[in-house]
């Protein structure tokens, strides 16, 4: 839910640009590329931990700040097994990648083409990040070679597209 919240906040609100270092800071897709790095940054250190002294990065804003109570859930749920955490900030990562080149499209005003559309819909459906959730919450521990497979990979590209449908 709080991916979609995020994104909610960068597809419709104009105060991505007050969020990602004031002013208007120039067109949206800059905007929301900026909020992306600014809101990554605090995800990495609520969900991975910061570099020994590391401050914290202040939220952007009451969703951004939401996170850090969604991490301190997901620490608790995965124990120590830091790359279940990994698996999840590079799922988190890669939706809001996906977000700033849906903005670009929107900007533009073009349509994308159908491949260019799922190059960025595949991310922003977050059932990347779904599927890494489920795995963490029904405790599946699989090996790397299995969950890293080829297969496993393809599986979860045909769950994600049939949502998108």
């Amino acid at each position: 839910m709080w991916l979609f919240f995020w994104d909610d906040f960068v597809d419709g609100s104009g105060d991505v640009a007050a969020a990602a270092e004031g002013g208007d800071g120039g067109d949206e897709a800059a905007r929301a590329e900026r909020y992306r790095n600014q809101s990554l940054e605090f995800v990495r250190f609520h969900l991975l931990g910061g570099a020994v002294g590391e401050g914290e990065p202040g939220a952007l804003n009451a969703i951004c700040g939401l996170f850090a109570e969604v991490a301190k859930r997901v620490r608790i749920v995965c124990g120590d097994d830091e790359a279940q955490r990994w698996g999840l900030f590079r799922s988190i990562e890669a939706y809001m990648d996906g977000c700033v080149v849906e903005a670009r499209w929107r900007a533009s005003g073009g349509l994308p083409r159908s491949v260019e559309f799922y190059g960025f819909r595949l991310h922003t459906s977050a059932v990347e990040m779904l599927l890494d959730v489920s795995k963490m919450l029904n405790r599946i521990e699989l090996p790397t070679s299995i969950l890293g497979s080829g297969e496993v990979k393809k599986m979860r590209t045909c769950a994600n597209k049939i949502s998108i449908m």
